[in-house]
């Protein structure tokens, strides 16, 4: 990162990337002071990070922040000690790029999942998924919660899509990892995307054998 942080939130989005937001310069609980409004984002194909849309309100002890099934990112939180200062009981919701044209303003057309074959499987299942669109790319992102910056479930799987039949009926499958330490039983979101565009996530549940 470009900035230095404690007490900021990591949250990793559909694409694989990883939007880092919040956090202050020097840790001291309860209280706002250098804190980071600028967040950053980790791309793992270029190994880079790069600065985004700055926050208008400080994000640093207590603060949280978990993705949503919109592919949008839910921040929130702060302080909560009975200071004014520094208590923050408020959200903000953050659009990652993908979700806009090249120009910023016009939101892009995302894909949609019109269907798949089940709400609940088990580790190493085949999930099929028909989409609006034909798509390129497909996760797994777990449902978490996060307190004092540590999201233990936080996790996204990367998925094959293989194409069912004729590529115009726009029907894929994709495998669950087999293996429950990898794939933990729980809720997890589905995403499909086209040209780095999510879709709304659809909400599956992986259960073991």
């Amino acid at each position: 990162m470009s900035r230095r942080r404690i007490f900021a939130n990591a949250v990793i989005l559909p694409n694989g990337e990883t939007f880092v937001v919040g956090g202050q310069i020097l840790g001291e609980p309860f209280h706002d002071a250098t804190w980071q409004e600028v967040p950053e984002i980790y791309s793992p194909d270029t190994k880079t990070w790069r600065m985004v849309a700055r926050h208008s309100t400080p994000r640093v002890y207590h603060s949280w922040a978990v993705l949503l099934p919109d592919a949008t990112v839910i921040v929130g939180g702060g302080g909560l000690n009975n200071n004014d200062e520094a208590d923050h009981y408020d959200a903000q919701i953050y659009q990652p790029a993908y979700l806009f044209e090249s120009d910023g303003k016009t939101p892009a057309k995302q894909p949609k999942i019109q269907s798949i074959d089940a709400q609940k499987y088990k580790v190493g299942d085949k999930i099929t998924i028909t989409t609006d669109v034909p798509v390129n790319t497909a996760s797994l992102i777990r449902y978490s919660a996060t307190t004092h910056t540590v999201n233990n479930d936080l996790r996204r799987i990367k998925l094959t899509l293989t194409t069912v039949g004729n590529a115009d009926n726009k029907r894929y499958t994709v495998q669950i990892p087999g293996d429950p330490g990898v794939t933990l039983p729980g809720y997890w979101m589905l995403f499909v995307l086209a040209k780095g565009v999510p879709s709304r996530a659809e909400t599956v549940q992986i259960l073991i054998k």
